[in-house]
């Protein structure tokens, strides 16, 4: 039985622009199956609604021109067919509007198999499909917002270890990768976890989990989470819980 595998070379594509500036550059697509693939690729914007950071490939003219790139991107070739261990380059240009609105604007080159069953592949998934994405940034006057949506653990519990729940929202015009801690200290605990490290895109919320301590814990715990956002990494992001 024939296994299709594809690996995307670049699954995340970014960058930062001035309005009316252009840029270009290249992916790669490799089959790693053992049989013969025909691939078709378009450009597509993308958005993220869900909590978890899910690229959503939209219909082309259907998301709003604020955070829009599918029409600012081209690619070459668009179609083409390797036979196993056969890699391909894809060229691609992106033009920005002068009359771009500054922050982040999102789109995905869409790597699609015309024999889509049983693809497996490493790179975003989107819709069940692979794409690369572009977070391409249009410099000038910017919002950046974040904020602490929850932060939350339960407020009493009979053994360990604890999980603390955190959930942080943009509310800003570009996409965003703040950057914290969270310690949590008792009488005979201290201990200090990363948040991880993840894009939140604009007008959305990313959830986050921490797991702190063993089975056996006795007494009251403070939560702190402090951190940091911005293009400058400046911008504060503070939380405490009991």
């Amino acid at each position: 039985e024939a296994t299709r595998v594809v690996t995307i070379a670049y699954p995340t594509l970014t960058h930062k622009l001035n309005p009316g500036d252009s840029t270009e550059g290249i992916t790669k697509v490799i089959n790693q199956s053992t049989g013969i693939l025909t691939f078709k690729l378009t450009v597509q914007d993308f958005i993220v609604t869900d909590t978890i950071g899910t690229p959503n490939i939209i219909p082309s003219g259907t998301l709003s021109n604020k955070y829009s790139a599918a029409a600012w991107i081209g690619i070459t070739p668009d179609t083409f067919t390797l036979k196993p261990g056969e890699s391909q380059k894809i060229n691609y240009y992106v033009r920005v509007p002068k009359d771009a609105r500054p922050g982040g604007h999102y789109a995905a080159i869409v790597y699609a198999p015309v024999t889509t069953e049983g693809v497996k592949g490493s790179g975003s998934t989107v819709n069940s499909q692979l794409g690369s994405l572009f977070y391409i940034t249009v410099n000038g006057p910017i919002n950046e917002q974040v904020s602490v949506a929850k932060f939350f653990a339960n407020p009493f519990q009979e053994y360990g270890p604890v999980s603390v729940l955190t959930q942080l929202k943009n509310l800003g015009d570009l996409h965003t990768a703040p950057k914290a801690t969270i310690t949590v200290s008792g009488l005979f605990f201290n201990q200090t976890q990363n948040l991880p490290t993840h894009n939140i895109f604009p007008e959305a919320a990313r959830d986050f989990s921490n797991i702190f301590g063993q089975n056996l814990m006795i007494g009251r715990y403070k939560a702190t989470l402090i951190g940091s956002y911005g293009a400058s990494n400046n911008l504060p992001l503070v939380a405490t819980m009991y």
